[in-house]
């Protein structure tokens, strides 16, 4: 069975001119291009099926994909082989049965694993699946999203929930509120609010830490101390706007304040919070990493 897509590193010495090669292999550029651009709205298309609040992110590490692929089309090597070609298009056809039906949350969550692995086979082969390390990672973090909740409080015994709490209680107290905490309870005057492990901070966290992890793959920071100041702090900023947010929500616990504690606590607020959260994180990033420093690293990389 022929290879769909001819090897790069191939002469051209099969009766076609020079230029035919360069051009089929364009071709075959932008034709992986697509499919993998129908390949990623299908599964968005069934993220947004099985759990719209997990959408958000995977549509950030699916754009992040977009851009990493695109970004390196010309350096990445292309030619793969009979068998691996036949894996790969079995793996892309199994997800797209399987899409096709009603998948659940499990199938949803691998789904990335099987067409981006169909889809790095179908370009590269067995020998070229190496060079697509960052694909992997940002597929792995889509992977880990829908469990991050039952990964960290059943394996890892890790309950933020008590924590942002107190949080809580410190951020109003410091606002001029009577506040107090009580292991995943907010007492205020008016009542006791519960925290529960949804408004812990932990899939804001999550979200806020797996951008970092994103923006370095794209963007290499040099320096593992600013490697690891990055992913700390967006960890820390993902609990703390969070923590505001629940402190808030927790003033508009009472029957008249019905509405605005709905927007904020689970529909366009929460998203609201989730982009405040990734502009401070912004602002830390260029505060870590300032702009006039970089052509220097380059200049003293370059003379080494």
């Amino acid at each position: 069975m022929p290879s769909p897509f001819p090897s790069s590193n191939v002469p051209g010495s099969s009766g076609r001119s020079p230029g035919a090669v360069p051009n089929t292999l364009e071709l075959a550029k932008y034709a992986l291009t697509a499919v993998g651009l129908a390949l990623l709205w299908v599964q968005l298309f069934l993220s947004d099926r099985v759990s719209s609040e997990d959408l958000r992110f995977s549509a950030l590490c699916s754009t992040a994909l977009v851009v990493l692929v695109w970004s390196r089309r010309q350096s990445l090597v292309l030619g793969t082989d009979a068998a691996a070609t036949t894996v790969g298009m079995g793996l892309i056809g199994f997800f797209l049965f399987r899409s096709s039906g009603q998948p659940g949350t499990l199938f949803v969550a691998i789904a990335p694993v099987l067409w981006g692995t169909g889809l790095a086979l179908l370009a590269s082969g067995r020998r070229g699946i190496g060079q697509y390390w960052r694909e992997a990672v940002v597929l792995a973090a889509v992977v880990v999203t829908p469990f991050i909740e039952t990964l960290a409080l059943d394996l890892a015994g890790l309950d933020l929930a008590p924590w942002t709490a107190q949080a809580t209680a410190m951020i109003l107290r410091l606002g001029g509120w009577d506040a107090s905490a009580r292991d995943v309870l907010v007492g205020l005057p008016t009542g006791w609010v519960l925290v529960s492990q949804g408004c812990s901070g932990l899939k804001t966290m999550y979200f806020l830490g797996g951008f970092s992890a994103l923006v370095l793959v794209m963007f290499p920071v040099p320096g593992t101390v600013r490697k690891f100041v990055l992913l700390t702090g967006a960890v820390t900023i993902g609990f703390l706007i969070n923590t505001l947010r629940v402190a808030l929500l927790a003033l508009l616990a009472s029957p008249e304040h019905q509405g605005a504690f709905r927007f904020w606590h689970i529909n366009q607020g929460a998203m609201f919070v989730e982009a405040v959260a990734v502009v401070v994180f912004l602002g830390f990033y260029y505060v870590v990493v300032p702009a006039k420093s970089a052509p220097s690293r380059t200049a003293e990389s370059s003379n080494k």
